[in-house]
């Protein structure tokens, strides 16, 4: 999922990767570093997630080299809705989140779904813990929820506001554990938090 305020981007995404009641695998990484300033979170078919990061990175490098400058966020959602567009016969099965630093270092974030259609929002979440993530951020962070007091202003506040709610689904759903990743996009760069939640 993806949180973002006025000098900050968070993107947070647990390691769990399920098949079935299968786990092949507790280290998965779902979020890569796009460019200096972008990252790209994805949820769906892992094979069309691996090619799809991989192919706009390659984009991404491109446009630096050819343009001598950074390629911004707004322009880095608009190549990646042209990619998942031009697929929209046989789409990849791929819904994605992209956060970063404007020019004015105002954070942004674009949900995308499979075919390419995105919206620029405040907080998004995808994948199998959308339906149980997406109400407890919308009524702790939009403040649709009469019960929460607590402003969120602060990085410490929201990564730890995001640990507890991820503890708290992972309890719930079998698809989310192991490990909870958080990538934190400010004017300094981008930086990486590790943190475990269950084991079992």
């Amino acid at each position: 999922w993806e949180l973002v305020q006025k000098n900050f981007s968070l993107i947070a995404s647990d390691t769990r990767f399920s098949f079935g009641m299968a786990l092949p695998t507790r280290t998965t990484t779902r979020i890569i570093k796009i460019s200096s300033n972008i990252i790209l979170a994805s949820a769906g078919m892992y094979s069309d997630i691996f090619f799809l990061q991989n192919l706009i990175q390659i984009g991404i490098k491109k446009f630096k080299t050819e343009n001598l400058e950074k390629c911004l966020i707004s322009s880095c959602a608009f190549y990646l809705s042209y990619i998942l567009y031009s697929k929209r016969f046989f789409p990849y099965y791929s819904f994605n989140l992209l956060a970063g630093l404007e020019k004015n270092r105002e954070g942004s974030i674009f949900c995308f779904d499979a075919i390419g259609s995105f919206e620029k929002t405040s907080i998004s979440c995808v994948g199998n813990g959308q339906s149980q993530i997406q109400p407890i951020l919308d009524g702790i962070f939009q403040k649709k929820s009469l019960l929460v007091k607590k402003d969120f202003q602060t990085l410490l506040s929201v990564k730890n506001c995001i640990k507890g709610i991820f503890l708290k689904v992972a309890q719930r759903n079998i698809s989310i554990g192991d490990g909870l990743q958080m990538f934190i996009v400010t004017k300094k760069g981008i930086f990486i938090e590790n943190h475990f939640l269950k084991l079992d």
